[in-house]
């Protein structure tokens, strides 16, 4: 998950994306080496930290999954929906587009919804991070698209493009995502028209106390931590009342 402060990591993670082996290790001096260690286990300390305080669910729910959100037609209107409107499950998912997560959460979305078209329409709500230099932008240009009823296509195609959003132009965006007027694409992103409905949805993320994207719900079951792909799919057939386990199936 992206948290405010920057994707939660561990020491082990932090080390091999540095490019450091175990073997690089043997041939440090020992001062190196200790001063690494020491760098290494305090972002462990800090991950774990801030994995309690974003993540930690209120002590009469600990070990559940999700908790109970009465309010969730209200909060899914929020975001940008595709999908069938007669769908009986709505995902809401809060989302940032440089967040590598939701990249992930999206894409095992995505497939689930083509085994189950019928059952699931989606309300995307835009919370783009401060520290993700181009999340905002891209979600303004995500909007604009999406008044030529080419959300779902931009939103597919930006996370397939992820690696490169900090430097893709805009219009490449627009291509790929196949908007017919590159002219009024243009015109509603330099008119920045997108705006109050992101800063709207990021204050509702802050009013429900969402603490990093993707945070996700299945109706009214809001995730302590974003679903898989199977938990996903057994929420949602549970949400449509069709009670079948695919666990072992896949």
């Amino acid at each position: 998950m992206c948290t405010p402060t920057g994707p939660i990591c561990s020491s082990r993670s932090v080390r091999f994306k540095a490019g450091l082996k175990p073997e690089a290790l043997m041939s440090m001096s020992f001062d190196r080496a200790l001063n690494l260690l020491l760098v290494v286990s305090a972002v462990a300390v800090a991950s774990a930290v801030t994995h309690r305080e974003f993540f930690s669910a209120p002590s009469d729910d600990v070990g559940k999954r999700f908790v109970d959100s009465k309010n969730w037609r209200e909060i899914a209107t929020a975001g940008t929906g595709f999908g069938p409107s007669n769908a009986p499950v709505v995902v809401t998912v809060f989302s940032d587009f440089e967040c590598p997560f939701c990249k992930l959460f999206h894409e095992g979305l995505q497939a689930v919804r083509k085994k189950h078209p019928e059952l699931v329409a989606v309300s995307f709500v835009h919370f783009p991070l401060s520290y993700h230099e181009s999340a905002r932008r891209i979600a303004v240009a995500s909007e604009c698209a999406g008044r030529q009823d080419k959300f779902e296509r931009f939103v597919d195609f930006a996370f397939s493009r992820q690696d490169s959003l900090v430097s893709l132009h805009t219009d490449a965006l627009a291509s790929g995502a196949m908007v017919p007027s590159l002219t009024e694409y243009r015109d509603c992103i330099a008119r920045n028209e997108p705006a109050v409905k992101i800063d709207r949805s990021l204050a509702l993320g802050r009013d429900l106390a969402v603490k990093g994207t993707p945070t996700v719900l299945v109706n009214g079951r809001r995730y302590v931590s974003a679903p898989d792909s199977i938990e996903l799919e057994e929420a949602i057939l549970a949400e449509a009342g069709i009670q079948r386990s695919i666990r072992g199936k896949q």
